[in-house]
């Protein structure tokens, strides 16, 4: 039951990650591809090689994909879980990244008569590159805690049965400090 649940958690986790990084940027990114203003002006999106940038983002979308069904799908307070979830903000900082740095973050409006405004997301990207690195951080602390928890055999179950097992073995003598004695 738990590893179908786990299974079932990671494949949510990929579809939140498909509609997040390739769904909602390739429609967006289309739709800026496609307005016309017709007399009032145009977008010179021309400029972007938005074919290019799109495949790029894609690319990462579905790595990004494949890397939060391997987190989905990770036992909670796993090495694995910690690992995957770091490849995860390192992902969504090359997401963002190449958002900032491609030319996507300001986009040049000409209107006709008037002259050309510049639309910026410089601020909300970096805000977003912000929050990503603290998560990465908080990642990292959690996988060294995962890691040193693991190896002073601190282990964290939901399973109430497998606490009362080990408890009953330990007031027994059979185990002590998680290690059967022969």
């Amino acid at each position: 039951m738990g590893a179908a649940k786990n299974m079932f958690r990671g494949i949510i986790s990929a579809a939140i990650a498909v509609v997040m990084y390739v769904a909602i940027p390739w429609i967006g990114l289309n739709v800026v591809k496609t307005l016309d203003l017709g007399a009032y002006g145009s977008i010179d999106y021309a400029r972007f090689n938005i074919n290019n940038i799109l495949f790029f983002i894609q690319s990462l979308g579905i790595i990004q994909a494949g890397i939060a069904f391997a987190k989905g799908s990770s036992p909670k307070y796993s090495k694995r879980r910690a690992v995957f979830s770091l490849l995860s903000f390192g992902g969504a900082g090359a997401y963002s990244y190449i958002i900032k740095y491609s030319g996507l973050s300001q986009v040049p409006i000409i209107l006709t008569g008037i002259g050309e405004i510049t639309v910026t997301f410089d601020a909300l990207v970096f805000m977003v590159f912000g929050i990503v690195v603290l998560n990465s951080v908080l990642a990292l602390f959690d996988l060294f805690i995962t890691i040193k928890d693991q190896k002073n055999k601190v282990v964290y179950s939901l399973d109430k049965e497998k606490k009362e097992r080990e408890m009953e073995l330990e007031r027994s003598g059979e185990i002590s400090r998680g290690v059967a004695n022969p």
